[in-house]
C-alpha cells in the first residue's frame, strides 16, 4: 500500500488532505477532488489488512451496501478508488462532526432532541434490515451530523460505517463462527456478547443503549433485579420504552419501525422538556462515562474466533460441561447373527452329486439345457424371417428441425431504449441464438443493460449461456451485491453504445432444450416478461441500469429565488420505487462533471438544457446549462430537457427583489 501523507493523490481525480478518524479496519482522511471545491471523506484500507481476503471483503462490502442503502440518515457513497495497493471508499463529507463530539460537549441531551435523533437512526436501520443488511456497531461515534445549519439536529442525523455490516439470510447470522467478532461491547447486546449471534434486534438493542447515554450520559447497567438496566431517574413512559429496547431477549424487542414510531411519539410529547442532569454510578462519584473524555472515542473491537475446544466469550475462555446421561434408549438397535445362504455354484454342484448320471429328466431342469434349446429355436426364426422377406427395409433417418421465434414489439422505455428479441433454434446441437437488438431514438445511448434469461422450467436451473463480444465487451453476470438488482439467470451488458437513431445487436448461444415451435415462442417471451420484473421491480431502490430503469425526471426550483441571480435547480431521478430526492442527477450551476444516470440517458452533453417558460424574466447561457433571473415575475417556471426526456416542467417559483 502507498503511503498516505498529507497532499498525497487518490486516484485520478483525489488529493488526500489531513486524517479524521480510525476505524476498526480504515482511517478516515478529508480530500478533495479537482472538479470541485466540496471536501470528501475517504477511508483506506489499514496496511495490516491489506493482504487478509477476509478484511479486503469487509471494506469493499461496506461500499458495495452503502450503494444499496439509499436513506437521508445514511451518508452517501460518491465514489469507490482502487489502485495499486490503495483501496478506498470516497464519501460525502460530514461537516457536523459525531454524536460522541455533541454529547461531550452538552453532557446530555434534550429528550425531545435525543428522542427525535434516535428515530432518525432507527429508519435508518428500517432500511438496512429490509436489505437484510445489519450494522452490529451502533453507538455515537459511527452517527454523524451533517452541519447544515438549514437542518435541525435530528434532521442532521447520517449513520455511517457499515463496514461491519453482515448480509443475512432469514435466519440470525454469526458474527463470530470463522469469522471473528466485531463491534464495541459496550454497546452489544446480550446474545452477540455471549453467543456471537445476531439478528436485526442487536441493532435495535444497540440504539437503546445509545438513547439511555444521550437522556443521562451513562449507558444502562442491568443486573438480575432490573435486567434491561434502565436508571431509576428517567421517566417511566421512557422507561418501557427502552426496557422494550433493551429487552435480554432478541424476539421481545421491538423491530426498528416499531421502534422508531414509539420513539416519535415520545419525542412530540418530550419536544419543550429541559435537558436531564448526567447521573453518576453509586459506586464511582468520580464516574466519566467511557469516550466523554477529551480526545477519546469508543473503539470497535476486532476478535478472532477461537479454534480450542473451549468456548470463548469476551476474551474468557469458558469451560464446556459434560453432557447429562439420558438413560438407555427407548429402541434400541440390535445385531443378530445372519444365516448365509450357499452360494449358486456351490449349490449346483451339491444337486449334481446327489443326481445319478444320465437321468433325462433331471437334465431337463438344468437351465443351461433350456438356454441352449431357445437359442436354436431362434436361429430358425430368424433365418425365415431372411428367407420370406429377402429385402430389410430402409433406415429411418433421423431428422433435425430448426424454428425461430420473434419477441413482442414493445414501445420504447422513456429513455428511448428499444429492445427486440428473436430466437433461431436447432434441434441437432439443441441450442439456441438470441439476438437482442438495442434501439434509440433523438438521443444516443450509453450504459449497463440487464437481460434475464431463464431456462425452460420454472424455477429450474439457469442455462448455459456464451455471449459474443461486442466492441470488445463481454456481457457478464448480474451481481446483486454491486447492482442490487437480485434476479436469478440476469445477466450485465456493460457500455452498451447507441448512436441517436440506431440500432446495435448482441447475441448469446443458450443451451436449452426446446420440443417444438411453441415451446420457443413461450420462452422468448418468458425472456421479455422476467427482464420487465427485474427492471420495474419497485421494492428495489438502486441507480444501477438508468437506460431501464429510469422512469422519469423532475425538475426542483427554490419557490422564491432573487432577481439579478442564478437560479438554483436541482434535477432528480423517478426510479421504479418512487422520486429519489435525497440523489440529483443533476444540479445547475453545475458544480461537476454530470452524474453516472446523465450521461448514460444523454452521453452527448448537448442533449442536457434549460429553456425559457417565463416570458422572458430569465435567461438562458448559450450551452443550455445556466439560467439567470432578469426580472420579478410572481408566477415562472423552467423547461428541461435531458436526452430523451423532454419538456420537463419544474415547480412553479417567484423571482422576487433582492
Amino acid at each position: 500500500m502507498q503511503a498516505a501523507y498529507q497532499g498525497a493523490p487518490l486516484g485520478s481525480s483525489y488529493r488526500l488532505v489531513e486524517p479524521v478518524g480510525e476505524g476498526a479496519v480504515g482511517t478516515v482522511w478529508t480530500a478533495t477532488r479537482s472538479d470541485t471545491s466540496a471536501l470528501f471523506a475517504a477511508k483506506l484500507l489499514k496496511p495490516e489488512y491489506a493482504n487478509s481476503p477476509e478484511f479486503l471483503e469487509r471494506f469493499v462490502r461496506e461500499r458495495t451496501v452503502l450503494m444499496q442503502l439509499q436513506h437521508s440518515s445514511i451518508v452517501p457513497v460518491v465514489d469507490m478508488i482502487v489502485e495499486g495497493g490503495n483501496l478506498a471508499i470516497i464519501m460525502e463529507y460530514q461537516h457536523g462532526g459525531t454524536l460522541r463530539d455533541m454529547l461531550r460537549t452538552l453532557g446530555t441531551i434534550a429528550p425531545g432532541t435525543a428522542l427525535a435523533m434516535m428515530e432518525r437512526v432507527l429508519l435508518a436501520l428500517e432500511q438496512a434490515h429490509r436489505k437484510k443488511v445489519l450494522h452490529l456497531d451502533i453507538k455515537p461515534d459511527n452517527v454523524l451530523l451533517s452541519g447544515n445549519p438549514t437542518e435541525t439536529f435530528p434532521e442532521q442525523v447520517r449513520v455511517a460505517d457499515f463496514g461491519i455490516a453482515e448480509l443475512t439470510g432469514d435466519g440470525p447470522a454469526s458474527s463470530t463462527t470463522g469469522r471473528g467478532s466485531y463491534g464495541t461491547p459496550m454497546y452489544m447486546s446480550p446474545e452477540r456478547k455471549h453467543y456471537g449471534t445476531a439478528t436485526e434486534s442487536a441493532d435495535v438493542y444497540s440504539v437503546g443503549v445509545m438513547l439511555h447515554e444521550l437522556l443521562i450520559a451513562y449507558p444502562p447497567t442491568p443486573n438480575s433485579g432490573n435486567p434491561a438496566g434502565v436508571h431509576e431517574s428517567i421517566p417511566n413512559d421512557l422507561r418501557t420504552a427502552l426496557e422494550a429496547m433493551l429487552a435480554t431477549s432478541p424476539d421481545a424487542r421491538p423491530t426498528a419501525a416499531q421502534a422508531a414510531a414509539s420513539l416519535r411519539a415520545l419525542a412530540a410529547r418530550y419536544a419543550p422538556a429541559p435537558p436531564m442532569l448526567p447521573v453518576n454510578p453509586p459506586s464511582s462519584p468520580q464516574y466519566t462515562p467511557p469516550g466523554t473524555g477529551p480526545g477519546e472515542r469508543m473503539a470497535t473491537v476486532v476478535r478472532g474466533a477461537s479454534a480450542a475446544s473451549q468456548d470463548t466469550v469476551m476474551g474468557t475462555q469458558m469451560p464446556v460441561e459434560p453432557l447429562s446421561h439420558l438413560g438407555e434408549a427407548s429402541s434400541q438397535t440390535v445385531l443378530r447373527p445372519v444365516r448365509v445362504s450357499p452360494e449358486p455354484e456351490q449349490q449346483a454342484q451339491e444337486e449334481e452329486e446327489e443326481e445319478p448320471t444320465g437321468g433325462f429328466t433331471r437334465q431337463l431342469r438344468r437351465p443351461i439345457v433350456w438356454g441352449s434349446i431357445l437359442s436354436v429355436l431362434l436361429i430358425v426364426v430368424v433365418i425365415g424371417v431372411v428367407i420370406w422377406n429377402p429385402v430389410a427395409p430402409k433406415k429411418t433417418e433421423t431428422t433435425h428441425e430448426k424454428w425461430s421465434a420473434q419477441g413482442n414489439d414493445s414501445k420504447p422505455l422513456p429513455s428511448g431504449l428499444g429492445t427486440q428479441v428473436s430466437a433461431e433454434y436447432d434441434s441437432s446441437s439443441q441450442s439456441a441464438s438470441l439476438t437482442f437488438k438495442f434501439s434509440s431514438q433523438k438521443s444516443a445511448l450509453k450504459g449497463d443493460i440487464l437481460q434475464v434469461i431463464p431456462g425452460t422450467a420454472e424455477g429450474g436451473t439457469c442455462p448455459e449461456t456464451t455471449w459474443s463480444p461486442s466492441k470488445g465487451q463481454k456481457a457478464q453476470k448480474n451481481h446483486a451485491t454491486i447492482t442490487g438488482i437480485d434476479k436469478k439467470c440476469s445477466w450485465s451488458l456493460p457500455e452498451v453504445e447507441i448512436p441517436a437513431n440506431s440500432t446495435v445487436s448482441m447475441t448469446a448461444t443458450v443451451k436449452v432444450s426446446i420440443s417444438d415451435q411453441k415451446d420457443l415462442q413461450k420462452w422468448v417471451s418468458e425472456i421479455e416478461r422476467k427482464t420487465q420484473e427485474a427492471i420495474t421491480d419497485r421494492e428495489v431502490r438502486s441507480t444501477s441500469y438508468p437506460l431501464q430503469r429510469l422512469q422519469a425526471i423532475a425538475v426542483k426550483v427554490p419557490d422564491k429565488v432573487v432577481n439579478q441571480s442564478a437560479l438554483p435547480i436541482t434535477v432528480v431521478p423517478v426510479w421504479p420505487s418512487g422520486q429519489d430526492d435525497v440523489h440529483p442527477i443533476l444540479r445547475s450551476p453545475a458544480t461537476g462533471d454530470p452524474s453516472q444516470v446523465v450521461q448514460a440517458v444523454a452521453p452527448d452533453q448537448s442533449a442536457v438544457r434549460f429553456t425559457d417558460s417565463c416570458a422572458g424574466h430569465i435567461s438562458v447561457s448559450a450551452d443550455g446549462k445556466t439560467v439567470t433571473t432578469l426580472s420579478i415575475a410572481p408566477q415562472c417556471t423552467i423547461t428541461a430537457t435531458v436526452g430523451n426526456y423532454t419538456d420537463i416542467r419544474s415547480n412553479q417559483f417567484s423571482i422576487t427583489a433582492r
